[in-house]
């Protein structure tokens, strides 16, 4: 038998966890397993072949870990199915607050870059103290490249002021919005929301009021919808009633009574 010291030093040196690729990678890849699966569960070896991978093992495991990570999917009942968050960033435009917000969390999903985030609140450093970094952390000298090039990566998606100082990752505002700014963005009437879409204006669109003690709620919806349009629309409005709920129990009026 070999000595212990000789087998350990050909045991496979492993880094710690971190994501196989970037955020905007992994979106596209949760894309694809949406465009498959809408938002059944399912088992890794299927999430894997809607990525493209041939097994869950090996890159392919690799890519549904990395979406777990980053928080695109979860777990239902030993399966996996998309998340609200990894839904939100596929489907909400990129200018939008649900989007932005979603964004921001998801940066900080994963702990390597959680933690690299707390470590440099100031700014990110260069690659050769992130890679000294990393390398204190105990991670393979081969792969530090690459853990480099996706954190910086993840990174470029958002502000680095926001996501530093973002706490909540539930909050779908902004954390630059002010009141006074979200209050001039906001539509008055059906007309500007029309505009503001890029919605026509013939009678293409329904919509329908419903009037509240509080005042009315509008909703606007294509007079011809496909199946899987209409799953895609139950699904966000599941989404909307727990961002109301959310928001009435964060000390509205509705709360307080």
């Amino acid at each position: 038998m070999e000595p212990n010291e000789e087998k350990q030093r050909r045991k496979v040196h492993r880094s710690p966890s971190y994501p196989a690729v970037d955020l905007a990678d992994a979106i596209t890849k949760a894309e694809a397993v949406y465009n498959n699966e809408k938002r059944s569960a399912t088992t890794p070896e299927v999430l894997a072949s809607h990525m493209g991978y041939s097994t869950a093992t090996g890159p392919g495991g690799r890519a549904v870990s990395a979406l777990r990570q980053y928080g695109l999917i979860e777990e239902a009942g030993g399966k996996y199915r998309l998340s609200d968050l990894g839904y939100t960033l596929i489907h909400f435009s990129r200018h939008s607050e649900e989007w932005k917000a979603a964004i921001l969390d998801a940066v900080r999903r994963p702990t390597l870059f959680r933690e690299l985030l707390e470590e440099y609140p100031d700014g990110l450093p260069s690659d050769a103290t992130l890679r000294n970094d990393l390398l204190k952390r105990e991670f393979n000298p081969a792969s530090i490249q690459d853990v480099v090039g996706i954190f910086r990566n993840t990174m470029s998606l958002v502000d680095f002021a926001d996501v530093v100082h973002n706490e909540a990752g539930d909050q779908p505002v902004h954390p630059k919005q002010t009141n006074e700014g979200a209050s001039q963005q906001r539509p008055r009437n059906q007309a500007e929301i029309t505009q503001m879409m890029g919605l026509p204006h013939s009678g293409s669109f329904r919509q329908d009021v419903f009037s509240l003690a509080e005042g009315p709620v509008t909703i606007q919806w294509p007079a011809s919808l496909s199946s899987d349009s209409i799953q895609d629309l139950a699904d966000w409005l599941k989404i909307l009633e727990r961002k109301i709920k959310r928001s009435v129990k964060a000390g509205t009026p509705a709360a307080e009574e």
